[in-house]
C-alpha cells in the first residue's frame, strides 16, 4: 500500500472519530440538560423530628439542585389538637441565614414559641421556610406541615397474639 493511501485512511479514521465524539457529546449534553431541568430549584424537606426536651422541630432539608440556596427565615403556625389546651399561635420571620450547598443536606432547628406546652398528639405545626435562589432576586417558600403522632411507648408496644 502506498504512503498516500495510508495517510488518506488515517485522516478518514480521525475525521470519523471527531464526528463520532462530536455527535456523542451533543446527544449526551442534551440528555444532561433535560435531566437538570427536572431538578427542582427548591429545598426538599426529607424528615421532621420533634425534640420534646428542647421544644423544637429538626427539619432535614436537602438541596437537590446544582446551585446553592440561601435560607433566610421561617414562620411557624401552631394549631392545637384535641388533647392540648394551648391556644393557636403564629410566630413570623425568625431568621435562619443558612446556605444549603448543592446536592447537600442540612438540619434546620425550628424553635417553637417559648413558654408554651410541649406538643401533644394531634397538634399541627406548619413551618414555612423562605429562601432565595442565586438566579433570581425573588423570595420563595417551602411549607411543611408536621403533626405530632402517638408517643414512642405506644407505637413500640407489641400486640399479644390471640390463642
Amino acid at each position: 500500500m502506498s504512503q498516500k493511501r495510508t495517510w488518506i485512511i488515517l485522516i478518514i479514521a480521525l475525521l470519523g472519530l471527531f464526528i463520532g465524539f462530536g455527535a456523542g457529546g451533543y446527544l449526551t449534553s442534551n440528555r444532561i440538560l433535560r435531566s437538570v431541568e427536572q431538578i427542582p430549584a427548591s429545598p426538599v424537606v426529607l424528615d421532621a423530628v420533634y425534640d420534646k426536651e428542647q421544644n423544637q422541630l429538626a427539619l432535614s432539608m436537602m438541596n437537590p439542585g446544582p446551585l446553592p440556596l440561601n435560607l433566610l427565615n421561617y414562620t411557624i403556625a401552631f394549631t392545637p389538637g384535641s388533647e392540648t389546651e394551648e391556644a393557636a399561635y403564629v410566630v413570623s420571620n425568625i431568621p435562619i441565614d443558612l446556605t444549603i450547598p448543592p446536592f447537600k443536606m442540612v438540619t434546620v432547628l425550628v424553635n417553637l414559641k417559648e413558654e408554651t406546652e410541649k406538643l401533644a398528639v394531634g397538634d399541627l405545626v406548619t413551618v414555612s421556610v423562605f429562601y432565595t435562589h442565586p438566579l433570581s432576586p425573588d423570595v420563595y417558600s417551602v411549607i411543611h406541615p408536621y403533626t405530632q403522632g402517638e408517643t414512642s411507648q405506644a407505637s413500640d408496644a407489641t400486640p399479644t397474639p390471640a390463642q
